[in-house]
């Protein structure tokens, strides 16, 4: 599932992944499978199936994921703070 995930084009960036992780909340499964995803990911079946995502990307999904549970907003310059605090620097 990562594979898809890290090979997907992203077109809406940041908006979309947040949109993903609606989505996939409210589908209200524990386990989310490669069928639970929009039709538009299956370009990146086709893509390298051994990569993963990389450690920064995974934290930034956790804290979009967090803030979405909470029903909060977060934007750019609070994600790149939440980053920096758990010791990831981007800019």
């Amino acid at each position: 599932m990562l594979y898809i995930l890290n090979n997907y084009k992203w077109p809406g960036n940041i908006r979309e992944l947040e949109n993903l992780a609606i989505y996939l909340a409210e589908l209200g499964s524990d386990i989310i499978d490669v069928g639970d995803l929009p039709a538009n990911f299956g370009e990146a079946l086709t893509d390298n199936k051994n990569s993963e995502l990389s450690d920064i990307e995974v934290e930034i999904i956790k804290i979009l994921y967090s803030k979405m549970l909470e029903k909060e907003k977060i934007g750019r310059n609070s994600l790149v703070s939440f980053l920096e605090n758990r010791s990831f620097y981007c800019t």
